[in-house]
């Protein structure tokens, strides 16, 4: 998702919509990232992912984590992949961040339920940054099955303890 800090969020002002490539989004979080200003980086990947997703009856705890975040990059609309580990190590070299890596995929297409292995790091109370990434499948297009996996995302998003 694409926007910083200040500008509205997307979240509450559809009738502007953004499209954004990979690359630009990844100049723009280097950027961000680069000014060590936050006490935790979370970057999510979520493949197939979009604005309107974002609802409170689909993802509510993910979207109140959007929706608190005093700063933020969003946008409605993005194509291309962005390298996440790439700005997790900009946190991890220029922030001194202590990083996670958290693999949220299903273990095989034969599953519908969010299978994995549910023991998080444990996070110590540290006065260091934090950068996590947590990566998702890509969600799926028949509408019934991606709202099962929001749910189940945001769910397992839930548990994770740095985020509550």
């Amino acid at each position: 998702m694409l926007r910083t800090h200040h500008p509205p969020n997307v979240l509450d002002t559809p009738q502007f919509p953004i499209t954004i490539s990979a690359d630009h989004f990844h100049t723009i979080a280097r950027q961000t990232v680069s000014q060590c200003s936050s006490d935790v980086y979370i970057l999510v990947s979520q493949p197939g992912l979009h604005v309107t997703d974002l609802t409170a009856s689909t993802v509510p705890y993910l979207r109140k984590i959007v929706n608190n975040a005093e700063s933020k990059i969003t946008a409605d609309y993005g194509h291309g992949r962005v390298d996440l580990q790439d700005i997790s190590l900009l946190a991890q070299e220029r922030c001194h961040a202590e990083a996670t890596f958290i693999d949220a995929r299903r273990i095989s297409v034969r599953y519908t339920a969010l299978i994995v292995d549910a023991t998080f790091p444990a996070f110590q109370t540290t006065n260091r940054t934090r950068v996590v990434t947590i990566e998702f499948d890509e969600l799926p297009e028949v509408l019934s099955r991606r709202k099962s996996h929001l749910s189940d995302n945001g769910n397992y998003t839930r548990k994770i303890p740095v985020l509550i």
